[in-house]
Protein backbone atom coordinates (compact mmCIF):
# COMPACT_ATOMS: atom_id res chain seq x y z
CA UNK A 1 0.00 0.00 0.00
CA UNK A 2 1.24 3.44 -0.64
CA UNK A 3 2.17 5.00 2.48
CA UNK A 4 3.55 8.32 1.21
CA UNK A 5 2.42 11.90 2.40
CA UNK A 6 2.44 14.38 0.51
CA UNK A 7 2.99 18.43 1.32
CA UNK A 8 0.70 20.16 -1.18
CA UNK A 9 1.60 23.68 -0.38
CA UNK A 10 4.86 23.50 -2.17
CA UNK A 11 6.01 22.24 -5.77
CA UNK A 12 9.18 21.90 -7.76
CA UNK A 13 9.61 25.50 -9.44
CA UNK A 14 12.43 24.39 -11.41
CA UNK A 15 10.83 21.36 -12.62
CA UNK A 16 7.46 23.20 -13.04
CA UNK A 17 8.04 26.93 -13.49
CA UNK A 18 3.89 27.26 -13.14
CA UNK A 19 3.94 26.22 -9.71
CA UNK A 20 3.34 29.76 -8.42
CA UNK A 21 0.53 29.98 -10.58
CA UNK A 22 -1.68 27.44 -8.76
CA UNK A 23 -0.99 29.04 -5.68
CA UNK A 24 -1.70 32.19 -6.48
CA UNK A 25 -5.36 31.20 -7.86
CA UNK A 26 -5.98 29.23 -4.48
CA UNK A 27 -5.25 32.47 -2.98
CA UNK A 28 -7.26 34.61 -5.08
CA UNK A 29 -10.06 32.17 -4.67
CA UNK A 30 -10.01 32.11 -1.25
CA UNK A 31 -9.87 35.71 -1.02
CA UNK A 32 -13.05 35.92 -3.55
CA UNK A 33 -14.99 34.02 -1.70
CA UNK A 34 -14.58 36.12 1.55
CA UNK A 35 -16.07 39.28 -0.39
CA UNK A 36 -18.79 37.34 -1.54
CA UNK A 37 -17.22 37.15 -4.70
CA UNK A 38 -18.64 33.65 -5.20
CA UNK A 39 -18.50 33.80 -9.15
CA UNK A 40 -15.15 35.11 -9.31
CA UNK A 41 -13.92 31.95 -6.83
CA UNK A 42 -15.90 29.65 -9.07
CA UNK A 43 -14.14 31.09 -12.20
CA UNK A 44 -10.50 31.27 -10.35
CA UNK A 45 -10.46 27.69 -9.65
CA UNK A 46 -11.36 26.35 -12.67
CA UNK A 47 -8.46 28.16 -13.90
CA UNK A 48 -6.58 26.71 -11.28
CA UNK A 49 -7.85 23.31 -12.39
CA UNK A 50 -6.63 23.38 -15.83
CA UNK A 51 -3.06 24.63 -14.61
CA UNK A 52 -3.14 21.05 -12.37
CA UNK A 53 -3.96 19.09 -15.39
CA UNK A 54 -1.10 20.81 -17.53
CA UNK A 55 1.29 19.68 -14.02
CA UNK A 56 -0.17 16.14 -14.02
CA UNK A 57 1.10 15.70 -17.34
CA UNK A 58 4.02 17.41 -17.27
CA UNK A 59 4.79 15.07 -14.46
CA UNK A 60 3.77 12.15 -15.77
CA UNK A 61 6.04 13.59 -18.90
CA UNK A 62 8.93 13.03 -16.26
CA UNK A 63 8.22 9.92 -14.77
CA UNK A 64 7.79 12.18 -11.70
CA UNK A 65 4.71 10.35 -9.70
CA UNK A 66 4.81 12.25 -6.90
CA UNK A 67 4.37 15.43 -8.51
CA UNK A 68 1.56 13.93 -10.73
CA UNK A 69 -0.07 13.03 -7.47
CA UNK A 70 0.15 16.73 -5.81
CA UNK A 71 -2.02 17.64 -9.09
CA UNK A 72 -4.60 15.43 -8.01
CA UNK A 73 -4.82 16.82 -4.24
CA UNK A 74 -4.17 20.93 -5.99
CA UNK A 75 -7.45 19.85 -8.44
CA UNK A 76 -9.42 18.29 -5.32
CA UNK A 77 -8.38 21.71 -3.58
CA UNK A 78 -9.64 23.89 -6.43
CA UNK A 79 -12.86 21.78 -5.75
CA UNK A 80 -13.18 22.22 -2.16
CA UNK A 81 -13.30 26.24 -3.36
CA UNK A 82 -15.67 25.82 -5.76
CA UNK A 83 -18.10 23.62 -3.35
CA UNK A 84 -18.01 26.26 -0.58
CA UNK A 85 -18.56 29.03 -3.29
CA UNK A 86 -21.51 27.36 -4.27
CA UNK A 87 -22.62 26.60 -0.82
CA UNK A 88 -22.50 30.02 0.74
CA UNK A 89 -24.00 31.32 -2.90
CA UNK A 90 -27.11 29.62 -1.95
CA UNK A 91 -27.17 30.65 1.64
CA UNK A 92 -27.31 33.93 0.58
CA UNK A 93 -30.87 33.12 -0.91
CA UNK A 94 -31.53 31.24 1.86
CA UNK A 95 -31.66 27.60 -0.30
CA UNK A 96 -30.26 26.05 3.22
CA UNK A 97 -31.76 22.67 2.27
CA UNK A 98 -29.84 23.00 -1.56
CA UNK A 99 -26.46 24.58 -0.44
CA UNK A 100 -26.22 21.14 2.08
CA UNK A 101 -25.11 18.95 -0.95
CA UNK A 102 -22.29 21.71 -1.15
CA UNK A 103 -21.22 21.44 2.29
CA UNK A 104 -21.45 17.43 2.23
CA UNK A 105 -18.91 17.90 -1.13
CA UNK A 106 -16.59 20.38 0.29
CA UNK A 107 -16.21 17.79 3.66
CA UNK A 108 -15.35 14.59 1.19
CA UNK A 109 -13.23 16.69 -0.40
CA UNK A 110 -11.47 17.97 2.35
CA UNK A 111 -11.12 14.39 4.71
CA UNK A 112 -9.69 13.24 0.94
CA UNK A 113 -6.83 15.59 0.85
CA UNK A 114 -5.87 15.54 4.76
CA UNK A 115 -6.27 11.89 4.17
CA UNK A 116 -3.52 12.00 2.30
CA UNK A 117 -0.78 14.93 3.79
CA UNK A 118 1.93 14.62 5.79
CA UNK A 119 0.54 18.37 7.69
CA UNK A 120 -3.18 19.42 7.72
CA UNK A 121 -2.58 22.98 8.77
CA UNK A 122 -1.31 23.21 4.63
CA UNK A 123 -3.44 25.50 3.31
CA UNK A 124 -5.52 25.85 6.38
CA UNK A 125 -6.92 22.50 5.60
CA UNK A 126 -7.65 21.62 9.93
CA UNK A 127 -9.42 24.99 10.09
CA UNK A 128 -11.86 24.89 7.38
CA UNK A 129 -12.58 21.33 8.12
CA UNK A 130 -13.24 22.77 11.40
CA UNK A 131 -15.31 25.37 10.28
CA UNK A 132 -17.35 23.04 7.69
CA UNK A 133 -17.99 20.14 10.59
CA UNK A 134 -19.52 22.86 13.15
CA UNK A 135 -21.63 24.45 10.00
CA UNK A 136 -22.93 21.05 9.52
CA UNK A 137 -23.92 20.74 13.23
CA UNK A 138 -26.17 23.79 12.89
CA UNK A 139 -28.51 21.66 10.23
CA UNK A 140 -31.23 20.16 11.45
CA UNK A 141 -30.85 16.77 9.60
CA UNK A 142 -30.52 13.70 11.98
CA UNK A 143 -31.76 10.58 9.79
CA UNK A 144 -30.48 10.12 6.31
CA UNK A 145 -32.29 7.53 3.50
CA UNK A 146 -29.74 4.66 3.35
CA UNK A 147 -30.36 2.66 0.10
CA UNK A 148 -29.77 -1.59 0.28
CA UNK A 149 -28.35 -3.03 -2.40
CA UNK A 150 -26.95 -6.12 -4.31
CA UNK A 151 -23.68 -4.79 -6.26
CA UNK A 152 -22.77 -7.77 -9.23
CA UNK A 153 -19.90 -6.10 -11.15
CA UNK A 154 -17.24 -3.98 -9.25
CA UNK A 155 -14.52 -2.68 -11.23
CA UNK A 156 -11.41 -0.29 -11.01
CA UNK A 157 -11.92 3.07 -12.33
CA UNK A 158 -7.97 2.98 -13.14
CA UNK A 159 -7.19 -0.19 -15.40
CA UNK A 160 -11.01 -1.45 -15.62
CA UNK A 161 -10.73 -4.64 -14.48
CA UNK A 162 -12.72 -6.18 -11.73
CA UNK A 163 -11.22 -6.00 -8.37
CA UNK A 164 -11.43 -9.58 -7.64
CA UNK A 165 -9.30 -10.15 -10.59
CA UNK A 166 -5.26 -10.83 -9.54
CA UNK A 167 -4.64 -9.10 -12.56
CA UNK A 168 -5.71 -5.53 -10.85
CA UNK A 169 -3.14 -4.10 -9.11
CA UNK A 170 -4.74 -1.08 -7.78
CA UNK A 171 -5.41 -0.51 -3.99
CA UNK A 172 -9.15 1.30 -4.12
CA UNK A 173 -8.27 4.81 -2.29
CA UNK A 174 -4.78 5.08 -3.50
CA UNK A 175 -3.13 7.52 -5.78
CA UNK A 176 -1.47 6.78 -9.09
CA UNK A 177 0.19 8.89 -11.44
CA UNK A 178 -2.97 11.54 -10.27
CA UNK A 179 -5.91 8.96 -10.38
CA UNK A 180 -7.50 8.15 -7.32
CA UNK A 181 -8.62 4.37 -7.33
CA UNK A 182 -12.33 3.83 -6.81
CA UNK A 183 -14.43 1.01 -6.97
CA UNK A 184 -16.97 1.73 -10.10
CA UNK A 185 -19.87 -0.21 -9.56
CA UNK A 186 -22.34 -1.53 -11.91
CA UNK A 187 -25.14 -3.87 -12.63
CA UNK A 188 -26.76 -2.97 -9.61
CA UNK A 189 -30.28 -4.74 -7.72
CA UNK A 190 -31.91 -2.25 -5.72
CA UNK A 191 -33.40 -4.39 -2.55
CA UNK A 192 -34.69 -1.29 -0.65
CA UNK A 193 -34.05 1.68 1.77
CA UNK A 194 -33.60 2.49 5.32
CA UNK A 195 -33.46 5.47 7.92
CA UNK A 196 -29.73 6.02 9.38
CA UNK A 197 -28.15 8.36 11.57
CA UNK A 198 -24.24 8.19 10.57
CA UNK A 199 -24.13 7.12 7.07
CA UNK A 200 -21.11 7.40 5.18
CA UNK A 201 -22.85 9.68 2.36
CA UNK A 202 -25.30 12.22 4.30
CA UNK A 203 -26.39 13.89 0.92
CA UNK A 204 -29.49 11.71 0.95
CA UNK A 205 -31.73 13.49 3.43
CA UNK A 206 -35.98 13.95 4.14
CA UNK A 207 -36.64 16.90 2.97
CA UNK A 208 -38.51 19.68 5.58
CA UNK A 209 -40.59 23.27 4.93
CA UNK A 210 -38.39 25.74 4.26
CA UNK A 211 -40.49 29.01 4.53
CA UNK A 212 -38.29 31.92 3.82
CA UNK A 213 -40.54 34.77 5.48
CA UNK A 214 -40.52 32.69 9.02
CA UNK A 215 -36.48 31.91 8.87
CA UNK A 216 -35.92 32.05 12.25
CA UNK A 217 -38.86 29.95 13.58
CA UNK A 218 -38.40 27.34 11.33
CA UNK A 219 -35.70 24.20 11.14
CA UNK A 220 -33.04 26.28 9.57
CA UNK A 221 -33.09 29.10 12.11
CA UNK A 222 -29.93 28.14 13.62
CA UNK A 223 -27.51 28.31 10.39
CA UNK A 224 -29.90 31.27 9.12
CA UNK A 225 -28.84 33.32 12.20
CA UNK A 226 -25.23 32.36 11.56
CA UNK A 227 -25.27 33.36 7.91
CA UNK A 228 -26.99 36.52 8.44
CA UNK A 229 -24.41 37.61 11.26
CA UNK A 230 -20.98 36.36 9.35
CA UNK A 231 -19.34 39.59 7.60
CA UNK A 232 -18.23 37.44 5.23
CA UNK A 233 -17.93 33.50 4.89
CA UNK A 234 -14.65 31.32 6.48
CA UNK A 235 -14.98 33.31 9.57
CA UNK A 236 -14.16 30.73 12.61
CA UNK A 237 -16.76 30.63 15.08
CA UNK A 238 -17.08 28.30 18.47
CA UNK A 239 -20.09 26.79 19.21
CA UNK A 240 -21.37 25.55 22.58
CA UNK A 241 -24.47 23.56 22.95
CA UNK A 242 -26.80 23.37 26.13
CA UNK A 243 -30.52 23.17 26.59
CA UNK A 244 -32.87 26.16 27.54
CA UNK A 245 -36.66 26.48 28.74
CA UNK A 246 -39.28 27.69 26.44
CA UNK A 247 -43.06 28.28 26.81
CA UNK A 248 -45.28 25.90 24.47
CA UNK A 249 -46.60 29.28 22.65
CA UNK A 250 -42.99 30.11 20.95
CA UNK A 251 -43.78 27.03 18.82
CA UNK A 252 -47.38 28.03 17.57
CA UNK A 253 -45.85 27.67 13.93
CA UNK A 254 -44.30 24.78 14.13
CA UNK A 255 -45.66 22.12 12.13
CA UNK A 256 -47.34 18.90 14.08
CA UNK A 257 -45.14 16.89 11.77
CA UNK A 258 -41.77 18.54 11.71
CA UNK A 259 -39.28 17.47 14.75
CA UNK A 260 -40.03 18.07 17.81
CA UNK A 261 -37.44 20.91 18.98
CA UNK A 262 -36.74 18.86 22.12
CA UNK A 263 -33.95 17.42 20.13
CA UNK A 264 -35.69 13.81 20.79
CA UNK A 265 -35.80 13.26 16.57
CA UNK A 266 -39.59 12.04 16.94
CA UNK A 267 -42.09 13.75 15.39
CA UNK A 268 -43.32 17.18 17.03
CA UNK A 269 -47.60 16.02 17.74
CA UNK A 270 -45.36 12.12 19.21
CA UNK A 271 -43.61 14.15 21.69
CA UNK A 272 -43.62 17.38 23.21
CA UNK A 273 -46.78 19.16 21.42
CA UNK A 274 -49.22 19.06 24.56
CA UNK A 275 -45.98 19.96 27.01
CA UNK A 276 -46.58 23.35 28.91
CA UNK A 277 -43.10 23.83 28.25
CA UNK A 278 -40.07 22.47 26.20
CA UNK A 279 -36.92 21.91 27.19
CA UNK A 280 -34.80 22.77 23.84
CA UNK A 281 -31.31 22.66 22.24
CA UNK A 282 -29.70 26.14 22.74
CA UNK A 283 -26.96 27.04 20.07
CA UNK A 284 -24.69 29.25 21.67
CA UNK A 285 -22.35 30.56 18.40
CA UNK A 286 -19.53 33.22 19.22
CA UNK A 287 -17.86 34.36 16.06
CA UNK A 288 -14.07 34.39 16.11
CA UNK A 289 -11.19 35.33 13.97
CA UNK A 290 -11.22 35.07 9.68
CA UNK A 291 -9.61 31.92 8.56
CA UNK A 292 -6.24 32.42 6.40
CA UNK A 293 -3.89 30.67 4.73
Amino acid sequence: MNMIKYNISKLDEKKYPFANEIFRLIKYSFEDIKKKNYDGSIGTSIKGKKICERLKIKAIKNQDEYSANLSFLLKLYFDLLIAISKFWKLCESADYQDAWTYLQDALNYIKTIKGFVNDSSQLSLDKICSHLIKIEKLYPYFYFISVEMICKKITCSICKKSVFDPNCEHISGELYWGELALEVIGDIEFIGSSLVENPVDKRCVILMNLDKNKLEEGPFKTIHILMRNSKHPLIDFDLNITKRKLPRSFYNSWSENSLCPCGSRKKFRECCYDQEFILNPHYVIKIKDEIKL
